[in-house]
């Protein structure tokens, strides 16, 4: 008997119908987020696209009984992180604004996986 419970909000389904994966998955107190991904459409802007990934993510997050005040570890992967490093920290401050804060990690990479992503984040939270 698994203790895993799988959180698809709609709007999501398609990461289960097309890739096999699940937007988030919660083992006993803790949930994982899969990584969202950072693409801006056209005519908009990075700071926008920053701001509507985290509004996904808190979507997330409110499927799973949660909200940023749980989240625990972020993980962010970058395509040139010098470019977008401020905005990033200014978005996040909207979203993450109660210490403790949670730990994170900013990674630059050479690509995501497609060529107008330009950032993913991936979550972990606690409901404990």
């Amino acid at each position: 008997m698994s203790n895993k419970k799988a959180y698809v909000p709609t709007g999501t389904e398609w990461m289960e119908e097309d890739f096999g994966m699940s937007p988030a998955v919660r083992v006993g107190d803790m949930v994982w987020l899969s990584g969202v991904t950072v693409f801006p459409d056209e005519g908009q802007s990075l700071e926008d696209a920053i701001d509507t990934t985290f509004r996904k993510i808190e979507v997330i997050l409110k499927d799973a009984g949660l909200d940023w005040n749980d989240v625990v570890d972020v993980t962010s992967f970058h395509v040139n992180i010098a470019s977008q490093k401020e905005l990033f920290l200014e978005v996040k401050s909207r979203y993450v604004t109660q210490k403790p804060y949670p730990s994170w990690t900013a990674v630059e990479v050479s690509g995501l996986w497609g060529p107008t992503i330009v950032a993913e984040i991936k979550v972990v939270a606690s409901a404990a």
